[in-house]
């Protein structure tokens, strides 16, 4: 942070937000000293810049955001502790607080992690000369040519497509995409590749689809890029368990989510929050898996959520094992238009 943001920032914050806290003499007086520990405990626990390090990209973005509303509401730093402290914050301080913010989403919040853009059921792909409709899992090279009927295709690693790719569909690759022999009119596709995509097709080619702006080179063909893509994913059923959980300072109550996918005989649980994935074959191992995930975050009681959660959890994901909607796969950038 420019110097002057972080001066402020610390002197503002730090006394419940982190371990550097300035206790007043009458801290250690009880009652005062049980409900002053009290607020620096859930302070830490919403947001904690001595251990800034150890959030995801996500939380720091959504951390950000949350106290900046709060503090616009002048709901953060609460009354109390501007009364005791003589505390008062200019517009001109939000401003800069609020354009610096901005700054630091664009580069923070980055996009899925590799763990998130597979976290979906899917089995492994046998090649075959009729479209394919599902989740596949794929490693190195397809052969034959690949045909696409609402089909999602996860590759951990590279793949190479020399055959080309046609229907609709999307491909995710967490290393390098590389698509040759695409020909006529192609898509819509969504093809992603975290470290790059490489296309080639005959001349008059054109290609329509979702590319995020990761490097990409293309040969001989027209591609036409896509800020959006969505499907409806057969076989996959998705259910999003939601809880609240108490939140800093303020004792707020907070929504915190988990998406559950089912598919192909397995659980596959993301937290978007933590940008945490996790996979378990029956119901009794996702709630295992839920409270592992619920564990990491500070602001959160397993416990609580036993008492509270864990059974219409039960039911919920013995629903989804056996019925339910099915999934939608989208993606979204802002970064993308039709040039």
């Amino acid at each position: 942070m420019p110097p002057e943001l972080e001066g402020w920032v610390r002197e503002n914050c730090f006394d419940c937000h982190s371990h550097s806290v300035r206790f007043p003499w009458y801290a250690s007086l009880a009652p005062v000293s049980w409900w002053i520990a009290d607020d620096v405990r859930r302070g830490r626990a919403g947001l904690n810049f001595s251990t800034w390090s150890d959030y995801t990209p996500r939380q720091r973005a959504l951390g950000w955001r949350r106290s900046l509303q709060r503090i616009r509401e002048q709901r953060m730093p609460p009354l109390s502790y501007r009364l005791m402290h003589g505390l008062s914050i200019r517009d001109e301080q939000i401003g800069k607080l609020e354009a610096y913010l901005k700054e630091h989403e664009r580069t923070e919040a980055a996009g899925l992690s590799a763990a998130e853009l597979l976290a979906w059921p899917a089995s492994p792909l046998v090649e075959t000369d009729q479209p394919v409709r599902g989740a596949f899992l794929v490693q190195g090279v397809l052969h034959k040519p690949l045909r696409l009927d609402q089909a999602l295709i996860l590759v951990e690693g590279d793949l190479v497509a020399p055959a080309g790719v046609s229907g609709r569909g999307a491909i995710l690759a967490t290393g390098k995409l590389t698509v040759a022999g695409l020909a006529g009119k192609v898509g819509p596709l969504a093809l992603v590749g975290q470290q790059g995509v490489r296309l080639s097709g005959s001349p008059g080619c054109r290609l329509t689809g979702f590319l995020p702006a990761s490097p990409l080179s293309q040969s001989g063909l027209e591609v036409q890029r896509q800020s959006s893509f969505s499907m409806r994913l057969e076989g996959i059923r998705e259910a999003r368990l939601e809880f609240c959980r108490d939140d800093g300072q303020l004792g707020e109550r907070l929504e915190r989510q988990v998406v559950v996918r089912y598919g192909h005989g397995k659980f596959v649980l993301w937290d978007p929050e933590f940008q945490t994935v996790r996979t378990a074959p029956d119901v009794e191992g996702a709630l295992q898996e839920v409270e592992a995930i619920l564990a990491r975050d500070p602001a959160t009681s397993v416990l609580v959520w036993r008492r509270h959660f864990r059974s219409s959890w039960k039911t919920r994901l013995e629903q989804l094992a056996q019925q339910g909607s099915p999934a939608f796969f989208h993606l979204q950038s802002d970064e993308i238009n039709d040039s």
